[in-house]
């Protein structure tokens, strides 16, 4: 998995907004994936690995992801990759692709969890999401 978050990863030319929104993307996605970058979309995989997935259904974006849980990817390496904003075309990133994100996560995590395991840490990751971006927003007006 291409990896911002390991040792000679980076993203570059985002603003606090991005990277806030990327932040919570991924800490929602984390207890699913082994990767430090869950949300990355460059990644690749074993042909019997890509076998033994049940019931793909990727809609389109964080196919990784998917891949990872339903797939049941029991180890993996992340490498550094750079990630910039794009050069052309526009952000993917609407309101509706964010609620798409948030459906396929909780089907994701019922598939690898079961029902109430995955709502009980639905709630705990959505209360340290909250605790984490009013951390970070402190942070950003003590820079101020």
């Amino acid at each position: 998995v291409g990896s911002r978050n390991v040792e000679g990863g980076h993203v570059a030319g985002w603003t606090l907004h991005r990277k806030v929104i990327s932040w919570g993307a991924t800490v929602l996605a984390r207890p699913l994936s082994p990767s430090t970058d869950p949300m990355s979309g460059f990644f690749c995989l074993r042909k019997d690995v890509f076998a033994r997935g049940k019931r793909l259904n990727p809609m389109g974006f964080k196919i990784a992801l998917e891949l990872s849980v339903k797939c049941k990817v029991k180890s993996l390496q992340d490498v550094p990759i750079t990630f910039a904003d794009r050069q052309a075309g526009v952000s993917k990133l609407t309101t509706k692709t964010s609620m798409l994100y948030l459906q396929q996560l909780a089907g994701l995590y019922w598939f690898k969890f079961g029902f109430l395991i995955s709502m009980a840490l639905l709630v705990v990751q959505g209360v340290l999401l909250v605790i984490g971006f009013v951390l970070i927003m402190r942070r950003q007006q003590s820079l101020q």
